[in-house]
């Protein structure tokens, strides 16, 4: 199946103008619980996990010619998917603003989209994940 066929069947954003691309957490904090994990997982309890924390993703074009981003916060229950691209295929609004410019951040507010819970070994690996990027020379945004 060549990528011109999948392209039909799904979206695909064209991320050929972004010469980083980051996400990261912000907030939140550790709260006890003893609910289990989902099926199939360790099947211990979890102690503590991370809430009220929210999730951005960030896109830097290679010409950045604005001064200042523009930031999605999604509304009525959405997530920041939907300023990716539309239903149908066609570019979202993030990738018009990017195209012209800017640095975009998409941000998921707390428990909504990918700002839910997590778990405390997952920071940890977030946290050594963007080490190993300050330490490769890749600039943090």
């Amino acid at each position: 199946m060549s990528v011109y066929e999948i392209s039909e069947k799904i979206s695909l954003m064209d991320l050929s103008e972004i010469k980083y691309w980051g996400y990261f957490h912000a907030g939140g904090k550790y709260v006890h619980t003893e609910s289990p994990r989902a099926e199939g997982e360790n099947t211990s309890p979890v102690k503590h996990i991370m809430q009220g924390q929210l999730y951005a993703e960030v896109y830097v074009p290679y010409h950045v010619t604005k001064k200042f981003p523009v930031i999605f916060l999604p509304g009525n229950n959405q997530t920041s998917l939907t300023w990716k691209n539309t239903p149908d295929g066609r570019k979202g609004w993030a990738q018009y603003f990017w195209e012209h410019g800017y640095v975009v951040y998409l941000v998921d507010v707390p428990f909504r989209g990918r700002a839910d819970a997590f778990m405390e070994e997952d920071q940890k690996k977030q946290q050594s994940h963007a080490a190993g990027h300050e330490r490769s020379g890749c600039p943090s945004v």
